[in-house]
This record gives structure tokens, sequence and C-alpha cells, in this order.
């Protein structure tokens, strides 16, 4: 089980949240990195800054640590909580349905060994010379 199996198990309304999460932390990723990078991101005539963060330049970012550092927590959190959550319920999967098949391995094994254990006590050798004595006489009586 892959991480897109994974991915298509959750219902369609999971997936739609850990799409749309995703793509907003790549934005707030992209637009907050190129702000501290001192490039002004607009989309067309839009600007996507809240109007408190509109009268600073990138310097704010340098001068105030501590709010830019919530960002990149909430950013990373949008991003990879998403991605984890994904990878963790596949490694999950994955052994789960590795348990499943040892559990079957170990019972085809016990039930073949009972069984060679029962064939081996039913054909004991004298047994066997017995049925052959027996067939060989019944051939020489149709001759």
């Amino acid at each position: 089980m892959g991480f897109w199996e994974t991915f298509t198990d959750f219902k369609r309304s999971t997936r739609i949240w850990l799409i749309v999460s995703l793509v907003l932390g790549l934005l707030l990723l992209t637009g907050f990195t190129l702000t501290d990078l001192g490039v002004n991101v607009t989309l067309g005539t839009w600007d996507p800054k809240p109007q408190w963060l509109k009268q600073f330049n990138a310097e704010w970012f340098h001068s105030h640590a501590y709010i830019p550092n919530i960002y990149a927590a909430i950013t990373g959190f949008l991003i990879g909580v998403r991605i984890a959550l994904v990878v963790l319920a596949t490694f999950t999967g994955e052994r789960e349905d590795k348990a499943a098949l040892d559990r079957v391995d170990k019972t085809t094994q016990l039930a073949w060994q009972k069984f060679r254990d029962t064939a081996l006590a039913f054909a004991t050798d004298e047994r066997i010379y017995t049925r052959l004595k027996h067939q060989t006489q019944r051939v020489n009586q149709r001759r």
C-alpha cells in the first residue's frame, strides 16, 4: 500500500481538506519567503497582504522576528502535518498488512506440519508393505 493508495483511502472531504490546507501552506510559504526577500507579492492588482502588513516592507520581518516565526510554524503545520498524516497512515497500513500476512503464514505452517505429521503417522512402513503385498497378490490373481 503506497502513498497514493493511502491518500485515496481517506474520505473525499478529508482529501479536499488535506489538499486545500497543503496548497494554502505552500502559498503562505512562497508569499512570506518572497516578502522576506524584499519582493512585493501581489496577485495582479490585488495585494494579498493584510492592511496592517502593507505599511511595512521586508525590514519589518527582520526587526520583528517573533511573528515571522509564528508564520513559519503555521506554514510548517499546514504543509508538514498533511504529508506526515498520509505517510504515517501508509506505514500503519503496511504494518497491519504485514502482521496479517505473518498470521496467515504461521497458521499455514502449523496446518502443514499437522498434515505432515498425520500423514507420516498413517503411512508407516508396515502399512505400506502390507498394502503393496496385498496389491501384488491381487495382480497375480488376475493373471
